[in-house]
């Protein structure tokens, strides 16, 4: 089979071509393609620790298998990002200079009273060292969908705000704006926020690489730098991952303390309560150890339960869409609330970690709406695409005001956003006082 290999920055100068055609075998993994590249351009090889990959413009893995006509992108390094809302004329990659007039006029609307304008530009000096020119690269198809997820998270974080992003590329003068992001909202706070959100998540995710030129020479700089340049900080990712591990541990001996420790100590009195009573009064004491027995398969109930939350088997045994007719079933009995489940495209087994996590984001949906939300019927339907499996979770229960999002961890919202980013999936959030809650959520395969 032939795919389409796109190379960037140092790297594509290092190959000497930006594009080209690979013929591999069937079925075969990113890691066979750039294995493949290297055996062409041997001296690339010292570039793939630092690599990120993407197929046909989602961010991918070294395993991820490849079909005919498919196109790979080997990048420098930017952390994260996902497939977004469909692409428009808010955000853009050009070659012409940015107006900070045309990019207010596309978030200007009756309801804004505040326009956030920020504008990055080509300075001269960094330190001591004086900049000629910059020149900017993108991947542009990639970089404008990547555009668009920034404008679907700042429209879940600030569903007031209306966003644009604007970057250019090519070669820059000194003076001349590199990046203009505008961000309309009723109020400068949420404008404000907005709009430090998208330049920091930009700077993040989207494939966009730039040359510095100085007076003695030239090189591949920045936040976004080519596989070249320094190794990057720690992600962002990382620090969420380490984070959710101790939430995890925090969870789950919140839940041991309130539960099965609870229960055991419980146990120690009635134990010593039917030792005192084994010669006075042996039918009470009966009576007590039938007590006992009743609570000790509550506590064993409650242990596997967290043992089946920290690695529910069932998903790795038999799969995502059987562990969740299960889980629906059972959830079903526990809360009293009716589970609609609908599944739709090709029931086959999974990418491991993508199973796993869509049946903890469905799970968390589920206990949500038992905790949260009063409903008497949730309604959970999964897509599987060619290559994305989508989720929806809609609960006809009492609803919340999505803006209290922005301002704490409701209801683990941001946690599964974090998940999901790091799949690079995206999530959305439908919810209003008195109108139930829907998540809808996406996880590339």
């Amino acid at each position: 089979m032939q795919v389409t290999v796109r190379t960037f920055a140092a790297l594509a100068e290092a190959v000497g071509q930006r594009t080209l055609t690979l013929d591999l075998p069937p079925d075969a993994t990113v890691q066979e393609a750039w294995r493949q590249l290297v055996a062409v351009c041997p001296p690339i090889e010292r570039f793939e620790r630092r690599l990120l990959v993407a197929v046909n413009l989602s961010y991918a893995t070294w395993q991820t298998r490849l079909a005919e006509g498919d196109e790979v992108a080997f990048m420098p390094p930017v952390s994260g990002g996902s497939p977004g809302v469909e692409a428009n004329t808010s955000f853009e990659i050009t070659d012409q200079p940015l107006s900070a007039d045309a990019l207010i006029a596309k978030v200007v609307n009756p309801r804004a009273g505040a326009v956030a304008l920020f504008a990055g530009v080509v300075r001269e000096f960094t330190g001591e060292r004086r900049t000629v020119s910059l020149e900017y690269e993108a991947y542009r198809e990639m970089a404008v969908q990547e555009m668009a997820r920034i404008g679907r998270e700042v429209a879940n974080r600030w569903p007031d705000v209306r966003l644009a992003i604007t970057h250019r590329v090519g070669a820059l003068g000194i003076g001349e704006a590199s990046v203009m992001v505008a961000a309309a909202a009723p109020h400068r706070d949420s404008a404000f926020s907005a709009a430090r959100y998208a330049i920091d998540r930009l700077k993040e995710i989207v494939p966009i690489w730039k040359k510095e030129r100085w007076e003695d020479g030239e090189e591949w700089v920045g936040p976004q730098t080519g596989p070249g340049g320094a190794r990057p900080a720690p992600s962002r990712e990382a620090r969420t991952v380490l984070q959710a591990q101790e939430d995890e541990r925090r969870r789950v001996a919140r839940e041991l303390h309130d539960g099965a420790a609870q229960t055991l100590a419980n146990l120690v009195l009635r134990v010593e309560v039917c030792e005192r009573l084994m010669d006075t009064d042996p039918d009470r004491a009966r009576e007590e150890l039938r007590r006992l027995k009743e609570l000790l398969r509550t506590s064993l109930r409650d242990i596997r339960q967290v043992i089946a939350d920290l690695r529910p088997l069932v998903v790795e045994e038999q799969g995502l869409f059987e562990a969740l007719r299960l889980y629906a079933s059972e959830f079903q009995q526990r809360s009293g609330i009716a589970v609609d489940l609908e599944f739709d495209g090709e029931l086959t087994r999974l990418d491991p970690q993508v199973e796993l996590a869509a049946f903890r984001l469905i799970q968390e949906c589920l206990n949500n709406a038992n905790k949260h939300s009063g409903a008497s019927c949730v309604k959970v339907r999964v897509v599987r695409r060619d290559r994305e499996l989508q989720a929806e979770v809609r609960d006809d229960g009492r609803g919340f005001d999505p803006h209290a999002v922005r301002t704490g961890n409701r209801f683990g919202l941001q946690g599964m956003r974090e998940r999901l980013h790091l799949l690079g999936g995206w999530m959305e959030l439908e919810a209003a006082p008195g109108q139930g809650t829907t998540v809808h959520f996406g996880i590339p395969i």
